[in-house]
């Protein structure tokens, strides 16, 4: 009987030592799986916070740092387009001023009155540098101041009438010169010298004979005729 008893007691305690080590495997594998999942889900937490922080703060900045940008610089951008605005009107009036004042100086060209008073201020600038070299001339050639005096021409300002400007005769009608020019200065135009009374045959090959000026006077006294 203490045999069997023995037996017993020994398998008991087999028994419970077992449990025992069963219990400390469990135990040991549920830590382990413990700390792997509580690992896990921090990770998992982490992320997700930081999605979280991301939607909630930061589109509302860049939105806000947005906004103050536009109202800072939306009355700004107004002003300066309102301003440009009104430079783009005043050049146009401007472009279009000057286009209409290049159309009426081009027009201008056309008119026949504005040549013949070209011609005219052509032909009295002539005839001055002609008077005033003949008045050189005539220095030079006499000495004496005195008869120098007697024998110069009236000045331009005091004559009256129409001046031929080859001659420098003086002519109270336009139809007496326009005569006195067909008869004594129209063949040089052609370039045929003639010997003629009121005009020497000197001065006519001198300064006196200028065909481009003679030509000038024709058109201007035709003009006027």
């Amino acid at each position: 009987m203490a045999g069997i008893s023995e037996l017993y007691t020994a398998k008991a305690m087999l028994d419970s030592q077992m449990v025992h080590m069963g219990k400390q495997a469990d135990i040991g594998s549920l830590e382990f799986s413990n700390q792997e999942t509580e690992y896990k889900l921090r990770r998992v937490t982490e992320k997700f916070l930081e999605n979280i922080h991301t939607m909630l703060n930061e589109p509302s900045v860049g939105l806000y740092r947005v906004q103050e940008h536009v109202r800072r610089s939306l009355p700004q951008l107004v002003d300066r387009k309102i301003e440009m605005q009104s430079l783009h009107k005043k050049v146009q009036g401007i472009s279009y001023d000057v286009e209409y004042s290049l159309k009426t100086v081009q027009s201008m060209r056309n008119i026949s009155h504005f040549t013949i008073i070209q011609e005219c201020l052509k032909s009295a600038i002539a005839s001055k540098k002609n008077l005033d070299r003949r008045k050189l001339e005539r220095k030079d050639q006499k000495p004496d101041a005195s008869g120098d005096t007697d024998d110069e021409p009236e000045v331009l300002e005091s004559v009256e009438g129409f001046i031929c400007p080859n001659c420098m005769q003086t002519w109270s009608d336009q139809e007496e010169l326009l005569q006195h020019w067909q008869s004594a200065h129209e063949h040089m135009s052609q370039g045929i010298p003639m010997n003629d009374t009121s005009c020497s045959q000197d001065s006519l090959q001198s300064d006196c004979y200028n065909p481009w000026k003679t030509e000038v006077w024709k058109d201007v006294t035709s003009c006027c005729k």
